[in-house]
């Protein structure tokens, strides 16, 4: 009789908020629609041998309100892990959607999928003086992808890594 090995992965990731004022007086303002953890649990293939899907969660909006002075030194959010780290051979993408609302002004641009990574990384570029609103369906969608990348390393886990949004310039 065949055994069948059920691996159990559980990526739980944690929301952090920063502002960092470098160079201007500028003020500056950071949220997300919900503060609280998304859970990340990857389903079993229907077909054993399949590949298994990744898990998506975009449950998340990210929203500023930036003035910027001088109106001429634009400001960009970074996303990058502060604490926990991913379980070998699995990744987690990060990437911002297009801006969404009206009361935006100068939003920024969404720089694509990132893989979060200890080091902060450039999610949204450009972003002058404006206001995105709070909540949901305004700022930024969040979509965040977790994926195997290497199916030979990886192992039953659980992981918390928290994320963390710096608002620079």
């Amino acid at each position: 009789m065949n055994k069948i090995k059920r691996t159990v992965i559980q990526i739980i990731l944690c929301i952090g908020l920063i502002f960092i004022n470098q160079i201007s007086k500028a003020q500056k303002s950071i949220s997300l629609s919900t503060v609280n953890s998304i859970v990340m649990d990857f389903a079993a293939p229907f077909d054993p041998g399949n590949p298994i899907d990744p898990v998506i969660d975009n449950s998340k909006w990210l929203n500023y309100n930036i003035t910027v002075t001088p109106p001429d030194l634009p400001v960009s959010v970074t996303a990058e892990i502060t604490s926990g780290a991913i379980s070998e051979g699995l990744q987690i993408q990060l990437q911002a959607g297009a801006y969404s609302g009206t009361g935006g002004s100068n939003p920024g641009i969404p720089t694509g999928n990132l893989i979060l990574k200890s080091i902060p990384q450039v999610l949204i570029s450009n972003i002058g003086t404006c206001n995105t609103g709070t909540g949901v369906n305004v700022g930024h969608q969040l979509t965040y992808k977790l994926s195997i990348s290497d199916y030979n390393a990886i192992k039953s886990s659980t992981s918390i890594v928290n994320v963390l949004f710096t608002i620079i310039q």
